[in-house]
């Protein structure tokens, strides 16, 4: 047991780290202008189903999370509810189980019991699997939610470790924590048009609270990651010289099927609109904790003690601008008799953006081509007797494929998928894998 808190701490200890390449100081104001993805990516839950069929699937539902992603898919299924469902994904798995060099992940692991050194070894492997530029190393989601036929409430709480490798060696890898909590309220209903024709229109509001972190570079977070083996107390540290920036937005999403027969569904989601973060600077977590609207309304106020906690300036206030995107799908999920159920989709995501950008002339011929490809994302699933489903696709023009198991009231979805993190595709790709366990509905 003392070993397990040692790896959790020593995890939790490098989600905090940044590199000094990307934050020249630790003036929280400057998280204002910093190049860092955790600022300016609009909020999504983890769907380990919907990675392993090329992250596509609008019109598609039969699960709890569908309108999560498309709010029209609410008025289908009827009633579901997770208490809770638990998401994991872990990025650059290749390296991790394939390092260039040194022990990999299974290795170090069988150490845990016996070397005090491997927690530490286990920082330095996830900082040396980071590549080139921006990416993630870990996400975790949690979900409570419950959805009836028109009506459905969802609240999310994600914790994502961004990284960031400027180039050379591992040295050079940092990563960026970002905590959001996100409370989804979603109404919808259908319209018939005909015996086999119908419209299905959605709409969901969200409270997404945002904080992240700019900290340490890799050799400080690695002498971080000892003194938590020697029984120093870093605690002090941690709080109160580790600047955050926190903030929420209220976006809104609105969606759209048209169900037409045969089991082809069309399906529109504008998103994201009215999705702009107002940020505050912190010199430190403490201080985060003890200011921020969000969280002194809930807990109270100093609840840490006000020593080393600085109330933020005026001029740590910020804008992180949101751009509203808007997507387009094509499903077929045909009702069948039988064991086997096949369903089919193809999704163009940011289908405005991609357009914008060409009419504007924003981007070049080359990466305009690379756009367009990294927008297409189709997939397919078979379910067997609804308890076994297997699924492939292609995302971004990389492969993905996955399965799920429906065991009762314990599902379990996995998924295994390369992802494009650089400026064009083939520049910076990275590999994950997904698995989610959901309690009570899938």
């Amino acid at each position: 047991m003392k070993n397990i808190k040692k790896v959790i701490i020593s995890i939790v200890a490098c989600s905090i780290l940044a590199s000094t390449s990307v934050f020249a100081t630790v003036d929280p104001a400057l998280l204002a202008t910093a190049t860092a993805s955790a600022r300016n990516t609009a909020f999504m839950p983890t769907s380990s189903h919907r990675l392993a069929m090329g992250n596509a699937g609008l019109g598609l539902a039969g699960y709890y999370d569908s309108y999560l992603y498309n709010p029209a898919n609410i008025t289908k299924d009827g009633f579901k509810i997770v208490l809770p469902s638990l998401t994991l994904t872990v990025n650059n798995v290749y390296n991790l189980l394939l390092p260039e060099s040194g022990d990999d992940l299974i290795t170090i692991a069988e150490r845990l019991g016996t070397d005090d050194n491997a927690p530490v070894d286990l920082g330095v492997l996830f900082l040396q699997s980071i590549p080139y530029g921006y990416g993630e190393i870990m996400t975790l989601d949690t979900n409570f939610g419950i959805k009836t036929r028109g009506l459905g409430f969802d609240l999310a709480v994600q914790e994502k470790l961004r990284s960031y490798n400027g180039g050379g060696d591992y040295t050079t890898a940092s990563a960026i924590s970002e905590t959001t909590v996100a409370a989804t309220l979603a109404l919808g209903f259908n319209i018939p048009l005909g015996k086999y024709v119908s419209i299905d229109l959605g709409a969901t509001g969200a409270f997404n609270f945002k904080a992240y972190s700019v900290a340490l570079d890799a050799n400080e977070a690695i002498n971080l990651i000892s003194s938590i083996q020697n029984g120093d107390d870093v605690s002090t540290t941690l709080m109160e010289t580790v600047p955050f920036a926190s903030g929420y937005a209220i976006p809104v999403t609105v969606g759209a099927n048209l169900n037409l027969p045969l089991g082809l569904t069309v399906s529109g989601v504008g998103r994201n609109f009215n999705g702009n973060y107002n940020m505050v600077g912190y010199t430190n977590l403490k201080s985060l904790i003890n200011n921020d609207e969000t969280i002194v309304a809930f807990a109270g106020e100093d609840v840490l003690g006000t020593d080393g906690s600085t109330p933020p300036q005026a001029s740590d206030s910020f804008e992180v601008e949101i751009p509203w995107s808007f997507d387009l799908g094509l499903s077929f999920a045909p009702k069948v008799k039988g064991a086997l159920k096949p369903s089919l989709a193809i999704d163009f995501i940011d289908c405005y953006g991609l357009i914008n950008d060409a009419i504007n002339q924003s981007r070049s011929p080359v990466q305009l081509k690379s756009d367009a490809l990294a927008s297409l994302h189709a997939g397919a699933q078979i379910s067997l007797l609804n308890m076994l489903e297997v699924r492939a696709g292609i995302s971004q023009g990389y492969k993905s494929f996955g399965a799920g198991l429906n065991l009762i009231l314990l599902h379990l979805d996995f998924a295994y998928y390369w992802q494009e993190y650089g400026d064009v595709l083939g520049q910076s790709p990275s590999d994950a894998f997904s698995v989610k366990f959901s309690i009570l509905n899938k």
